[in-house]
């Protein structure tokens, strides 16, 4: 009685975790060399920069990537952006020296050159089709001040160190006890704080573009929400002693542990209260990063050539949400005859990536990544058993009962 009471307690969690936690999947990333930064020109094509000097190409929206470029001379290489017609990449090389990687996006025209900055850019970003580094703008192929801004965000500006986000329609940089933000790049609006009211610096600064602001500090983890630009905020301490915010919008963040470029974890947070609460799913390999493209279109990366994909904005799918689209797959007959089992679904609304075989015990016995219209059950044991589908909705589980 024990054992069929232990069985059930495994299916029921096993159940309950793949229709609400199970929302990143692994892709095939074709290195075992760290991801050290990604970019997104369109929901399709997307590149990344890797160790030992590698550079890589997707154009299925991330499910496969391959090799374009390596070269050793660029062995440290560490950040990567584009413009519209440009690809560059910055980092150090073997020798320290840093070096700028530029090539155009749809020809293979790689240039590799010295570059004079005295920092080497780490968090470039791509804003109306500018780049910016912190405080600093990319221009004539150096980085100068943000002009528009006096201030300038302060202390950091000689080392490009403030923190600036594309927050998808609008810029926003933090820096000291100012939040700066600006719908264009180039005239800034300015927020400031009272001296003591935040526990350190900003290091993330989020804004809607109408009127929800969010800041984030450290030591502790405290997020800080306005909804009236600033004029007025409350703040919270988070339960997660120290974390790296990735807004999805004004409340629905991801987290990863803000110390897991020393010691990666294998969490990825996500909150749907602009981050005072956080549940979170466990991958099998430690992630150090998160890219967004858009709102649903979003990487987790690190080393070994790790990348996980996720298609519905990180997890944050309500339960509700995802059972309501369980019942557009329809897997018959059910329980099966004949050693197969058929597949029926809206093929214009949704994608199926990859589809796998569960026992009882949670474990993957099958994996399918190309017909998913009939699937074979010759040679498995009668029993109970789960499909999971993993789709551009989620993950979507079916229970099967295999009589051969």
């Amino acid at each position: 009685m024990k054992d069929i009471l232990f069985l059930f307690i495994l299916i029921a969690n096993f159940i309950s975790y793949s229709s609400y936690a199970q929302n990143w999947h692994a892709v095939t990333s074709n290195t075992t060399d760290a991801i050290k930064d990604m970019f997104f020109q369109n929901e399709n094509t997307g590149f990344a920069v890797v160790g030992q000097g590698k550079i890589l190409k997707t154009t299925d929206g991330g499910q496969n990537w391959n090799l374009i470029y390596q070269n050793s001379e660029l062995y440290q290489e560490q950040s990567i952006v584009a413009t519209n017609e440009k690809v560059i990449c910055f980092g150090l090389s073997f020798t320290g020296v840093i070096k700028k990687l530029e090539f155009s996006i749809n020809t293979n025209d790689f240039q590799i050159t010295n570059f004079s900055n005295p920092w080497t850019p780490s968090n470039p970003i791509t804003f109306n089709n500018t780049i910016y580094d912190g405080g600093l703008v990319y221009v004539g192929n150096q980085f100068v001040p943000l002009v528009s801004v006096p201030i300038v965000l302060g202390f950091d500006v000689s080392s490009g160190a403030s923190d600036i986000y594309n927050n998808g329609n609008n810029i926003t940089a933090s820096d000291d006890y100012f939040i700066y933000y600006s719908n264009s790049g180039v005239t800034w609006n300015t927020v400031q704080f009272h001296p003591g009211f935040l526990n350190s610096e900003p290091y993330q600064s989020f804004w809607d573009g109408t009127s929800k602001m969010r800041t984030v500090t450290n030591y502790p983890c405290v997020v800080h929400i306005s909804n009236d630009n600033g004029f007025s905020w409350t703040f919270n301490q988070i339960n997660i002693q120290s974390l790296f915010f990735y807004f999805i919008d004004a409340e629905k963040v991801l987290g990863l542990d803000l110390f897991s470029e020393l010691s990666p974890q294998n969490k990825i947070y996500h909150s749907t209260d602009s981050g005072i609460n956080f549940d979170f799913e466990t991958v099998a390999n430690p992630v150090k990063k998160i890219y967004k493209y858009n709102n649903n279109l979003i990487f987790a990366y690190g080393g070994n050539g790790v990348i996980y994909k996720s298609s519905n904005a990180g997890g944050l799918l309500k339960i509700i949400d995802i059972k309501k689209k369980e019942i557009k797959i329809n897997v018959y007959p059910n329980p099966t005859k004949n050693g197969q089992i058929n597949i029926s679904y809206d093929k214009d609304e949704i994608q199926i990536n990859a589809l796998s075989m569960v026992n009882s015990l949670g474990a993957e016995i099958k994996i399918l990544r190309d017909n998913f219209d009939i699937i074979s059950t010759s040679g498995f044991s009668d029993g109970v058993y789960f499909l999971k589908f993993d789709t551009n909705k989620g993950i979507i589980t079916k229970k099967i009962v295999l009589k051969n």
